[in-house]
């Protein structure tokens, strides 16, 4: 997060880098492949997209 000062900083603190698009794709991938139910992508951290997995959505 930033502190906002700067132009265009507070759009774009939220904005995935290359390795949260490669999750992002990774994660869209396994729902479109998937059971049409409700899910949410899980990870290990410093595993990569690769060992993305599909888990039970959360009943928050």
């Amino acid at each position: 997060m930033t502190t906002g000062a700067g132009q265009g900083q507070r759009q774009e603190s939220l904005h995935p880098n290359h390795y949260g698009q490669l999750a992002l794709g990774t994660c869209l991938g396994l729902h479109l492949t998937g059971t049409p139910t409700n899910h949410r992508c899980t990870n290990t951290p410093g595993e990569g997209p690769r060992a993305m997995r599909l888990g039970p959505a959360s009943t928050n």
